[in-house]
């Protein structure tokens, strides 16, 4: 098929998706790379996929703790996004700008962001309605950082309750939600719903992302 065609670039995609899953951040940003520099050499204009890539690496970069890097990158991607076209590439860089954003502590700009990427999420349900799940998750931590405990509550409540409906209770979006939902009730005293939660989202984090994973 060659380096360039479709196939071979998903190919690439599943491993960088493998590497960042199992916490080999140093190698899914090599591959990520090579993503983005394939498919930049091989398109004749910028489209989704590609855009999408660079989101990818600019979260990544986040992950490392490299925040200016992610913001300038994303910056970038949002801005070819707009001036092309590509209004879920542009969503995409947003819903990563805002994580950024809150590991920086402006919560009050991360969540305005956060916001405005949940209300694209919600209206285009039929496309992806896991990612309004997920967008609830970082809006949750948001609130969380900010003492808002009560948003923080209703927004990981209704992601956990949608997450499990939609991917099950073992996916490690599901775990994460699980896991944010029983800090909330530990915080607010609620340590009767808080403990069996926690446990869980212990016990099936490490089965499913393993002991030394980030987020276990």
């Amino acid at each position: 098929y060659g380096r360039f065609h479709t196939y071979s670039l998903k190919c690439q995609e599943t491993v960088a998706d493998i590497e960042f899953t199992t916490g080999k951040l140093g190698e899914a940003e090599k591959t990520l790379l090579l993503i983005a520099d394939l498919i930049g050499r091989s398109l004749p204009t910028v489209d989704g996929q590609w855009l999408g890539n660079l989101a990818e690496l600019a979260e990544l970069y986040r992950q490392q703790g490299r925040y200016q890097e992610s913001k300038d990158l994303l910056s970038s991607t949002i801005g070819l996004a707009l001036q092309t076209g590509n209004v879920e590439s542009s969503y995409l860089g947003k819903s990563y700008l805002g994580r950024v954003l809150a590991d920086e502590g402006d919560y009050q700009h991360a969540a305005t962001v956060t916001k405005e990427v949940l209300d694209y999420r919600i209206a285009n349900a039929a496309t992806d309605p896991v990612s309004i799940y997920n967008t609830l998750l970082v809006l949750g931590a948001i609130y969380q950082a900010q003492g808002k405990l009560g948003d923080a509550e209703s927004s990981f409540k209704e992601a956990y309750e949608g997450l499990v409906q939609a991917v099950g209770e073992d996916n490690p979006s599901t775990l994460v939600a699980t896991n944010n939902l029983g800090q909330i009730y530990e915080q607010i005293g609620l340590y009767d719903q808080a403990e069996p939660m926690l446990k869980t989202a212990l016990e099936r984090l490490e089965r499913v992302l393993g002991p030394t994973h980030p987020d276990t």
